[in-house]
This record gives structure tokens, sequence and C-alpha cells, in this order.
């Protein structure tokens, strides 16, 4: 053995390389679901990917075809994020196709953590009386949602630049892309790389004469315990249906948890679905990887 194969590591990084790139990428992602799970994950990747193809076949570059909602102008530097809701990820797959379904004859959307928009694009395109409320904070992630509603002018969608939260605290975001918040970093970037703002609450925002939303999506990696806490009024008084994005391992940095979310939704009221729209119990928050979930 050679003195570069002696480290474990080392040697654990010379086999990988040896083996077919799609057998390193299984046996990785069984470590991540378990085997059932992520071999399920494989097969609905590839019924996905074959469904997208046939109702992309005349689509052309700029445009597509998502689950459940017509057809969507994009650029094409966007292409790839908004295909990880068509086929990329039959996760992702499913919880805007459930989105779609679940959001029958809603009205008012906010969506928080928009990214480049592909919830408000697919719920207001889908009817013209809809209305969406974006709310993205990263500047880079703004200009690129702006772009994509440019391209997509009958899509009744209100962009906002701010952070929601619990009212009067500060959140930090590292610039790029489409980068998480820092509290979700390994490592905090350098200060220049920082963007920092004062969240604003759900609650506050409706008081300033914002419409209340009867849909509300939150996908903000690992701060959703601080928006659904600065809608408590909102939640009480009207139960708007919720479509969350929970990351584990995120809220317990923060000293928060999953099931503590649930805990706080069961106290307003709310009842729990998976992607499918199958009733789940509290204990189904209590799983260490991300995962999606309706409240209603």
């Amino acid at each position: 053995m050679t003195e570069a194969l002696a480290h474990p590591s080392m040697a654990r990084a010379a086999v990988r390389a040896m083996l077919p790139k799609e057998l390193v990428s299984f046996v990785r992602g069984c470590r991540y679901r378990g085997y059932l799970a992520h071999t399920s994950y494989v097969l609905k990747l590839k019924r996905y990917r074959a469904r997208h193809l046939r109702a992309n076949a005349a689509a052309g570059e700029s445009s597509i075809i998502l689950p459940g909602c017509g057809r969507i102008q994009i650029p094409p530097d966007v292409r790839d994020a908004f295909e990880h809701f068509g086929w990329r990820d039959p996760e992702m797959v499913e919880e805007f196709s459930g989105f779609m379904k679940v959001t029958s004859g809603r009205r008012i959307f906010w969506d928080v953590g928009a990214l480049f928009g592909v919830f408000s694009l697919g719920f207001t395109l889908l009817d013209k009386s809809r209305r969406a409320l974006a709310f993205e904070p990263n500047p880079v992630s703004r200009t690129k949602l702006e772009e994509c509603l440019r391209l997509n002018p009958a899509a009744s969608v209100q962009v906002f630049d701010c952070a929601l939260g619990r009212p009067g605290e500060v959140v930090e975001f590292e610039r790029g892309f489409h980068y998480t918040a820092v509290a979700g970093l390994s490592a905090r970037p350098d200060e220049q790389h920082l963007i920092r703002q004062e969240t604003l609450s759900i609650d506050e925002l409706i008081a300033r004469d914002l419409e209340a939303p009867d849909v509300i999506k939150i996908d903000v990696e690992g701060h959703e315990f601080e928006v659904l806490q600065g809608a408590k009024k909102l939640l009480l008084a009207r139960k708007p249906l919720l479509s969350l994005e929970l990351h584990p391992g995120l809220l317990i940095r923060k000293g928060s948890s999953a099931v503590a979310i649930a805990e706080f939704l069961e106290e307003a009221g709310y009842s729990f679905y998976d992607t499918r729209q199958k009733r789940v119990p509290k204990s189904y928050f209590d799983r260490p990887n991300n995962f999606r979930v309706f409240a209603k």
C-alpha cells in the first residue's frame, strides 16, 4: 500500500474514483434516504423525466411546461432550476404538482422565499383572477425573478424586496445566485459577501393593508419558524393553507425543530398532509432530512 493510500479517507477516495459515477451516486443516495426510499426515488426520477420530455417536446428553449400548469416563459439560465420541479428531483416534482392541486380555488398567494418565482408563476398563470405576492430578499435571485415576470406579463405577481420573520430582527444572506441564509452555512462568509436585512412579519404587513393570503408557501432555509411566528394572528384568524419546506438540520442549529413547528401549528388548529395529500401525524416531522408538507 502506498503512503497516499495509507490514510483511510485517501483510500476511500481512490476506490470511489475506480467505480462508475452512477454507482457512487446511488450509494450516496442510499446513505441519505435509505436503500428502499432511494430506490423508489431513482425509479420516480426515470418516470418523471420521460413524462417531462413528452410534455416539453415542442416547448423549445424559451419555455417550460411543469406538472399541473401551462407553459411558462423562462430565460435559458434558469432552466435547470425550473426542471427540478419537472423531473430532476422527484420530491420537488411532487411538491409542485401537489401544490398546484391543493391550491385549487385559492386566490391570494404569498410566496415567501420566492427564488425565481416558479410557484408564483404556476399559481397565477393558471387563473387570471389569482394574485401572488413574492418575497425575495436576495438581490441576485430577485433580479432573475423579475426577468421571469417580464417574460410572463399575464402573471399577476407583485415582488417585495424584504425578508419575513419575527418583526424587528435581522437576518443575514450570502450574495450569490440562490444562496441560503447565513444561519444555514457551515462557515461564515467574508463580510463583503453578506447582505443584512431587518425582517418584517406577515401580521404587520397585513396591518399595513397588504391583502391577506389564503395560501402561503414558505421555503426560507431554516427560518421557517420565525416566519410562522410572525404570522400568528393570521394563522389563528384565517387559517390559510400552508405549503412548507422544512430543514430539520438548520432548525436544530438555531435551537428549534420541525416538531416544534408542528406543535405550534397544531395549537392553531392545523392538520398535516404529505405532498400526495395523505394525512400524516405530528411524528412525521421527526425526521433528519429536508421534507415538504402541507398544513390546512
